[in-house]
């Protein structure tokens, strides 16, 4: 298995051009950056780079790798934010509804694991749950979404009291 910073340091190199520009970005000196991108060509066993006296190139392999390198430290960022964002559901209820009086009656609970969203959730209420935007949502309708679990709780009234003019 490749480790994480071996692709860190290669997409760095494949944006900076050079070993002293890598080195520079990532804090490290520029015998461990070349000691690593060697390890990587070991590694993998092929070659990423061109080399020239004084100079170093990625080779079209090297710069195919670069790109999906770079998709990996992508996807593994995505894997750690889904990650968290899932344990934080776990402790932690995120309510969106698209009228005020689910807001009201939440906001006066107080409860401290009731995180409620501000504004009114007017549409897109599949993907703010899909996405973990949203851990539930109290809307006047079903969601017809077999991945979703919809539910009728009951209606909601509203009244009003006006004083009459003298």
């Amino acid at each position: 298995m490749i480790e994480n910073y071996l692709l860190e340091e290669l997409v760095a190199y494949a944006k900076y051009g050079t070993i002293a520009k890598t080195a520079e970005f990532l804090d490290l000196t520029q015998p461990a950056v070349t000691h690593s991108m060697k390890k990587l060509e070991e590694e993998l066993g092929v070659k990423l780079f061109i080399r020239k006296p004084n100079k170093l190139y990625l080779s079209e392999t090297g710069k195919y790798t670069a790109l999906e390198a770079k998709k990996l430290i992508n996807g593994n960022l995505d894997f750690t934010k889904k990650v968290k964002q899932f344990d934080k559901d776990q402790t932690t209820l995120v309510v969106g509804f698209n009228a005020p009086g689910p807001g009201i009656v939440l906001r006066s609970l107080h409860d401290k694991n009731i995180q409620i969203k501000n504004n009114l959730v007017e549409n897109n209420f599949e993907k703010l749950l899909s996405e973990h935007q949203l851990t539930c949502v109290l809307i006047n309708f079903p969601i017809e979404d077999r991945d979703i679990t919809s539910t009728y709780l009951g209606t909601e009234s509203m009244s009003v009291n006006l004083q009459s003019e003298c």
